[in-house]
């Protein structure tokens, strides 16, 4: 008999010969899937080994195979751009991310454009520029609405935390750090808990909680092992130094940073070793071990002076004028302080601002440039700012509670309805197993339900992805505090989302289906409209800002606005989140305020003049107010030289010279009290029972 069966050799031969004669256009593919794993595998390389990493993407750009997409002309940009961030090249990251967005943004390369994001917020704060951190965090985290990447998702929702937390909005920063974590239990990835478990590290060390801190700063180091990456191990190793140097384990955190300054050094990333030599510097400093602490201090100021890192700079400088002062070198304490206070200028963030304002005051007060009174109020400034601490650690642990409660009841909800999913499915399978089996022979059963049973499963799998994706993306809609709309060119308003109950610039109801000037004034329209053909022309815009005055208070509100991928014969639509900033305005008024009353104090004018300023200032910052300061007279008897320019002439003549006492007025009663004194109507009040009628017809009616 005949054997059939084909011969080996002769279907090699065959195979080889078909191989050979395809079109250039397979072989290329071939190539073109090894570099995108040479992509992936150097995006690993760079948590590890930047120098070689950096050179690798290089490679990587200049061989990007001629079949290329432009999503991966993207990607390959942004592996440059995250390894020159790496590098300290700030310049020439954020050069090559831009390009990476705009190449993304052509091609509705969502991920792409939020990696691209990323890394322009990273330069960002290496550069200085919060403004531009606040506008990439929030775009990022709308290019990621939908789009199933939990690596970037988790990175985008940690910066936007740290962003939040660095423009002082504690809880929106906090709410991020617990969403980030919800999300990352869900995805299992090691990488995506390293980010999370960061997140709310450092939301609870910098509330000074910090037994939680440390638990979640071990996680960290444990996942980022996991996940392979030595320089988020080594800023898990620094968090956790830094924790025991504050609780008094002098030898614990000497031991844990050093091992971390040497896998920063290994790792080869400037900026993340300097922050970890500032951080064994403090501890060399807490041992009187100086000239150690100013070896590694001049390191990092090196460091951050060659690759123009004002930021990084900043808090340098003011941690070796600290170590100046230990060693009784005023002149050069003096001068670093100085030229902190000048980057912060450039700066010109509250956080910075402040905290040089008092280092220079501290210098003056050393000069004996102002009296006792002012170096009281700056030990009193301290006392507040360690209250307000307090305070934020309760609402920390207020907030995190909260939210876990909420992420258990959502996972016992979720149980919940995939039982009742799935005790449905079970019984319509039953039915059509009962109905099939009865008409169709055994055999022919077994094949259908082996069938089926393989449909199922990657049904399952498909129903799994699509659940994971709207988890994915409804969290972090929910992790948002700001308020989003979704808008045409012309301002009509398509959809909207809020993490509030309600929303300060109108009921939810005068938006959706409407225009914006069905809700808004015409001049908050024409700057938000202005802000979509910006966003139409460049494909995003940030940092337009209007206010709005409305029955419960004037508030300003900051726009980001991206443009969202639409069909190609749809008109194009816009999403837009409007942040309001009336607590960051206020405290930039505040912080004016504070140093134009500094400015004059130390410029020595007259007290006439600083308290007429003082005045003006705090009816600026409140416009509801009218202000009046009052003076004692020589004998304690009497209150003189009013300063109250928004009080009338005739008011402010008959209050001249009022007698202190009990029942004499407000005024007259808190001087001799030494109490606060309300009264909330001063036309009935006995303090008031002589001159209310003056009191009255100058307009007011209580008096605090």
């Amino acid at each position: 008999m005949r054997d059939s069966s084909p011969n080996p050799s002769l279907v090699a031969v065959v195979l080889l010969s078909l191989f050979l004669s395809m079109p250039g256009r397979a072989l290329a593919g071939v190539v073109l899937d090894d570099w995108r794993g040479e992509v992936g595998r150097v995006r690993s390389m760079a948590e590890n080994n930047v120098p070689l990493a950096y050179k690798e993407a290089q490679r990587l750009q200049a061989a990007i195979p001629a079949d290329a997409t432009p999503v991966d002309h993207a990607r390959a940009l942004n592996l440059l751009a995250r390894t020159e961030v790496y590098m300290a090249l700030s310049e020439q990251a954020k050069k090559h991310a831009r390009l990476a967005l705009e190449l993304a943004t052509q091609n509705a390369d969502r991920a792409g454009q939020a990696e691209a994001d990323l890394n322009i917020g990273l330069s960002s704060v290496n550069q200085g520029d919060i403004n531009a951190l606040v506008a990439v965090s929030t775009h990022s985290l709308a290019m990621l609405d939908g789009v199933n990447r939990p690596d970037l998702l988790g990175e985008a929702l940690l910066r936007a935390s740290v962003m939040y937390r660095r423009t002082g909005q504690f809880d929106a920063s906090v709410t991020m750090a617990i969403q980030a974590m919800e999300i990352a239990k869900r995805s299992n990835d090691p990488l995506v808990l390293t980010y999370a478990h960061q997140g709310m590290g450092i939301a609870f060390e910098q509330s000074d909680r910090l037994e939680e801190a440390r638990e979640h700063f071990l996680k960290m180091r444990e996942q980022a092992r996991a996940a392979h990456t030595k320089l988020l191990e080594a800023d898990a190793l620094t968090s956790l130094g830094s924790i025991a140097k504050v609780e008094g384990k002098l030898l614990l955190a000497d031991r844990l940073i050093r091992e971390a300054v040497a896998i920063h050094r290994k790792a080869g990333a400037p900026f993340n070793l300097a922050r970890g030599l500032f951080a064994q510097a403090e501890i060399l400093r807490s041992q009187g071990r100086h000239a150690e602490a100013f070896t590694l201090l001049n390191e990092a100021i090196e460091i951050h002076e060659g690759h123009a890192n004002k930021i990084g700079l900043w808090w340098a400088l003011n941690a070796r004028s600290e170590a100046y002062r230990d060693v009784g070198n005023a002149a050069a304490m003096r001068a670093d302080v100085e030229r902190a206070a000048a980057l912060a200028w450039e700066l010109n963030q509250p956080l910075y601002l402040s905290e040089s304002t008092w280092r220079m005051a501290g210098i003056a007060a050393a000069d004996g440039d102002h009296k006792r009174a002012y170096r009281l109020s700056v030990d009193a400034a301290k006392m507040a700012d360690k209250a307000g601490r307090e305070k934020i650690s309760a609402r920390m642990l207020q907030l995190s509670q909260h939210y876990e409660s909420d992420s258990k009841q959502r996972q016992i909800d979720e149980l919940n309805r995939s039982k009742a999913q799935q005790e449905s499915e079970y019984q319509k399978r039953w039915l059509w197993t009962m109905l099939l089996g009865s008409i169709v022979l055994l055999g022919v059963s077994g094949l259908f339900l082996r069938r089926l049973s393989r449909s199922n499963r990657l049904l399952e799998a498909a129903n799994g992805q699509l659940s994971l994706s709207q988890n994915n993306q409804q969290a972090t809609l929910d992790a948002i505090p700001d308020t989003l709309f979704e808008l045409g060119l012309d301002g009509r308003c398509y959809g909207f989302h809020s993490s509030r109950s309600d929303s300060r610039i109108a009921p939810i109801e005068s938006f959706v289906g409407k225009t914006l000037f069905d809700a808004l004034p015409h001049e908050a329209v024409e700057i938000c409209l202005s802000a979509l053909r910006e966003t139409q022309e460049k494909g995003m815009s940030s940092g337009k800002q209007f206010e709005l005055t409305l029955p419960h208070g004037k508030y300003c509100f900051e726009l980001s606005v991206a443009r969202k991928y639409v069909g190609p014969k749809e008109a194009p639509h816009f999403i837009v989140i409007a942040r309001d900033i009336s607590e960051r305005k206020f405290a930039e008024q505040y912080e004016l305020f504070r140093s134009r009353t500094l400015e004059l104090l130390f410029g020595g004018d007259s007290l006439p003049d600083i308290l007429e300023s003082i005045v003006r200032g705090v009816e600026q910052l409140n416009p509801a107010m009218i202000c009046c300061i009052l003076q004692m007279d020589s004998q304690g008897k009497h209150l003189v030289n009013g300063i109250a320019p928004s009080l009338p002439d005739f008011y402010n003549a008959a209050i001249e010279g009022v007698e202190i006492g009990i029942g004499v007025g407000s005024c007259g009663t808190s001087a001799a009290t030494g109490e606060l004194v309300i009264v909330e109507n001063i036309a009935t009040h006995p303090y008031w029972a002589v001159g209310k009628e003056v009191a009255l017809r100058a307009g007011l009616s209580a008096c605090w």
